[in-house]
């Protein structure tokens, strides 16, 4: 796995998954029946796979910091759909977006805006790792096209919880 810096918050992640992974997680999003759709759009299976936990843990976890793995899924994102520029729930404090296929489209990617707009194209096996993302504006460029479906997997991280007294 390769990482590069963008922004204060925000880091290209390239080789995220070894080959075997990658072909594993691309036949489970082309055949997986959805536990959620969103908007009619994008289906959403939710992952609980401690191989790719313990993957996301021990590649980031020097620039997650006190924190854990929320969610992770495998978003299939149909033609014409789009995810406008927001701001994370404050419950969120990273995100990554990582595409399992792609040719390097700009206008199928991902774009944040901190001290000036930052674009991560839509490439297999790399993504968007973004710190912060309850406070930075960020979001899909473009809509979905010229594709069967856009295939992503999505993970976030939730802040530690100190123990009640």
């Amino acid at each position: 796995m390769k990482i590069d810096q963008l922004s204060a918050n925000g880091y290209t992640v390239s080789n995220i998954f070894d080959n075997t992974t990658l072909d594993t997680l691309i036949k489970l999003t082309d055949s997986f029946e959805p536990d959620r759709i969103r908007s009619n759009m994008r289906h959403v299976k939710f992952l609980k796979d401690q191989a790719i936990v313990n993957l996301l843990d021990t590649s980031f976890k020097h620039l997650v910091g006190d924190t854990h793995v929320g969610i992770i899924e495998l978003w299939r994102d149909y033609p014409e759909y789009t995810n406008l520029y927001h701001i994370d729930d404050s419950i969120i404090s990273h995100v990554l977006v990582a595409y399992l296929d792609g040719e390097d489209q700009i206008n199928m990617g991902t774009g944040y805006i901190e001290d000036k707009e930052y674009k991560v194209n839509y490439k297999k096996n790399t993504g968007l790792l973004l710190l912060n993302s309850d406070k930075i504006q960020h979001g899909m460029i473009g809509k979905v096209h010229n594709v069967k479906y856009r295939k992503v997997l999505y993970a976030n991280w939730l802040l530690n919880k100190s123990p009640s007294r």
